[in-house]
């Protein structure tokens, strides 16, 4: 179920974040539209640094994202000098 919301705490919740999106969570965690990391990546570690959960690892030979903590924030995705980064 998802909250009502006011008008003005919209708007308050629009001004204090990059990106609003309505995020689907899977029974017992983990998004359901979680971002992916392909071939492309470059390993420069520059998502990691900007994923505010913390999901983006050092894998071998490119990173990774654990869908398991994911929450679709997209804030990897524009940081991504090679556009590795995509949704779901």
């Amino acid at each position: 179920m998802i909250p009502q919301t006011s008008q003005k705490n919209m708007s308050i919740l629009l001004q204090n974040r990059k990106f609003l999106d309505i995020i689907l969570f899977k029974e017992g965690g983990g998004c359901l539209m979680a971002y992916k990391i392909n071939d492309s990546c470059i390993a420069c570690g520059v998502c990691a640094d900007e994923c505010p959960v913390h999901c983006i690892s050092e894998g071998d030979p490119n990173y990774t994202i654990d869908a398991e903590v994911c929450i679709a924030c997209g804030a990897c995705a524009p940081v991504c000098p090679v556009s590795a980064i995509t949704q779901g």
